[in-house]
């Protein structure tokens, strides 16, 4: 008897792990799933991490979890395997695979293109922001660089009236510091004039007298 042929049908695993793991250990354990999929000869089709999220009630005392989704197609016969691996681990609070039906595929679709879309709109907005800041900052710069070589002339105005003033000053300082010539002389004071009178007086009297 010909055994039946299981087709491949699309699933949708959601992962919650416990919130005291790091980012990178989410991604190490997510890693663990990924690779058995891949094992047992499943098609990864898309993954999503949620991050971190409140839970809609409390699990083994968590009142949040890292959330992570995986969409594949696989055999039937892969889920249980699958499904004992999670029920193994000690990282994972709670995890839920569906089957999607042609419905369910659609409507990821659509998310995943609108999520795509919006994502495009936000990159296009802030370019255009980058841009208009750009323009702004500009006519501020050319508006500094005008102010700039509008004050050259003044401050080279000011060093050529620096530099036309120090010869001067230098020849102020050089005619304080020159001499009298030596001819001319200062005339003697009253007191000077009586004090050599007296002197003359003092020497006439003393010379001796000469024979008449």
């Amino acid at each position: 008897m010909a055994k039946a042929i299981v087709s491949n049908r699309r699933y949708e695993s959601v992962f919650i792990f416990t919130p005291s793991l790091s980012s990178e250990q989410v991604s190490e354990a997510i890693q663990k799933y990924k690779d058995y999929l891949a094992e047992k000869k499943a098609a990864l089709l898309h993954e999503y991490p949620w991050g971190l999220r409140d839970l809609a009630y409390p699990i083994q005392h968590k009142s949040n979890g890292f959330y992570y989704l995986l969409e594949y197609e696989a055999s039937p016969r892969v889920i249980a395997g699958l499904e004992v691996e999670i029920r193994r681990d000690e990282r994972v609070l709670r995890a839920l695979t569906t089957v999607l039906d042609k419905h369910a595929i659609a409507y990821n679709v659509r998310q995943r293109e609108k999520a795509a879309e919006e994502e495009s709109k936000a990159q296009v907005e802030a370019s255009k922001e980058a841009v208009s800041a750009k323009e702004v900052s500009e006519p501020t710069q050319a508006k500094q660089l005008a102010v700039k070589d509008a004050t050259k002339p003044t401050q080279a105005k000011e060093l050529a009236v620096k530099d036309a003033t120090e010869p001067a000053q230098a020849k102020e300082a050089s005619e304080d510091k020159k001499v009298k010539p030596s001819g001319e002389t200062k005339a003697p004071s009253e007191k000077e004039v009586v004090r050599q009178a007296d002197e003359k007086v003092k020497k006439d009297e003393s010379a001796p007298l000469g024979d008449d």
